[in-house]
């Protein structure tokens, strides 16, 4: 079996770190790193690269590859990298970010890189030849790449991704790191390169994989991706995708890992211990929805529906699970 690795990502990367993680709303602007991601990714295959028979390094045209890596690469026949130009990917409405920082820093932390970073992880897996298995991370994280290939081999079956939360009522995924057969990772990512149902990096991909492969079982159609989020059907929806094609890798892989050049801290696992991992990912349930149920939550959650129906589905609050 062939494993590929892509390294995905900018090669100057501007951000928060693992070391004294905090909400996006609490970090202050001296608190943003600029991390040179050329260490980053060659620790990554100095230490692992032995167990890829590929590996290619994704990034964007605009990004200027050091002299350091330049000559690391061509040290390594098995390792290339990749530029690709952004033009042409849609522009995604700017994220939010603390009103107390510059427009400098806000001008880079507020940009939507959602399909940006997609589109490079399937151009990037595009580049690998004949592999069974693939494995993509970010440039600028170290993981237990061992320990993620050995998880990936025996959950074929499914994506594997870093954890899920749920958050607002929402199913969300964590997207430091995927992981599956090459046949699913091209699929997943080609999905999540293309389409945009929401805004959010952690969401978008579940209902970009449920519009790919998941609507005709659930006998729903397209236009449930643009229901309001109270939706049962859309909670029916995010569940089937994350009960049927996602699973999450081991805690200690997500908890142990390096970002921006810091080792994750207390306050890390802190923020993160109320995660899905595989250790825990079974205690999701199944959740199931009868069609009469179907017919009333449609009335009350398409975006179609008349304003008076969006008054009273605020107003009343209906339990349609059975």
């Amino acid at each position: 079996m062939k494993f590929g690795l892509v390294i995905q990502g900018p090669l100057l990367s501007i951000g928060r770190g693992a070391g004294s993680y905090k909400k996006k709303s609490e970090t202050k602007e001296e608190e943003i790193l600029h991390h040179e991601c050329d260490n980053t990714i060659i620790n990554n295959i100095n230490n692992y690269g032995e167990l890829f028979d590929q590996i290619v390094i994704s990034t964007w045209e605009e990004e200027t590859v050091s002299d350091n890596l330049q000559s690391f690469i061509a040290e390594n026949s098995k390792t290339q990298i990749f530029k690709f130009h952004k033009k042409g990917i849609l522009k995604l409405p700017k994220l939010n970010v603390p009103s107390s920082w510059s427009n400098k820093t806000s001008s880079i932390m507020s940009v939507n890189n959602n399909l940006n970073q997609y589109t490079g992880c399937r151009l990037g897996v595009e580049k690998l030849n004949k592999c069974d298995f693939v494995i993509r991370i970010r440039t600028d994280q170290e993981i237990n790449l061992a320990a993620l290939k050995i998880f990936v081999q025996h959950n074929d079956s499914r994506i594997t991704i870093p954890g899920i939360f749920f958050e607002n009522n929402l199913y969300q995924i964590a997207d430091f790191y995927f992981g599956g057969s090459y046949a699913k990772i091209i699929d997943f990512f080609s999905a999540c390169s293309k389409n945009i149902y929401d805004f959010s990096p952690h969401i978008n991909p579940i209902s970009s994989l449920a519009n790919a492969f998941c609507l005709d079982d659930l006998e729903m159609k397209a236009e449930i991706l643009y229901y309001a989020k109270d939706s049962f059907q859309y909670k029916i929806m995010q569940n089937h995708v994350v009960n049927n094609h996602l699973r999450p890798a081991p805690a200690e892989i997500y908890q142990t890992i390096s970002w921006r050049g810091e080792k994750a801290g207390a306050e890390w696992r802190k923020q993160n211990n109320n995660l899905y991992f595989s250790e825990n990912f079974d205690s999701i349930k199944n959740l199931k929805l009868s069609k009469d149920s179907k017919q009333i939550d449609s009335k009350l959650f398409n975006p179609k529906s008349h304003f008076f129906t969006k008054v009273m589905r605020r107003l009343f609050k209906i339990n349609l699970f059975k």
